[in-house]
């Protein structure tokens, strides 16, 4: 599962990665993944488990439909 949803965490993690910086930087220090381990967990947990989530939500279905429209009908 992780390797099929590696497209979608490459799309989007530095989009999570920003939404991270900013509560990270005025709230939640412990968060901050440029300089603490535990902020590198908490980023890397986040960005898997919404990548996996695109990919179910968003990815496969777009590509069932896709198949749908494009292939020939016999």
């Amino acid at each position: 599962l992780l390797g099929a949803s590696s497209y979608s965490l490459y799309l989007e993690h530095t989009i999570i990665l920003e939404m991270l910086r900013t509560p990270a930087e005025e709230f939640f220090g412990f968060m901050r993944y440029d300089t603490t381990l535990s902020g590198v967990a908490i980023a890397m947990a986040a960005c898997t488990v919404i990548a996996i989530i695109v990919h179910l939500r968003v990815e496969l279905p777009s590509l069932r439909w896709l198949k749908r429209r494009l292939q020939p009908e016999s």
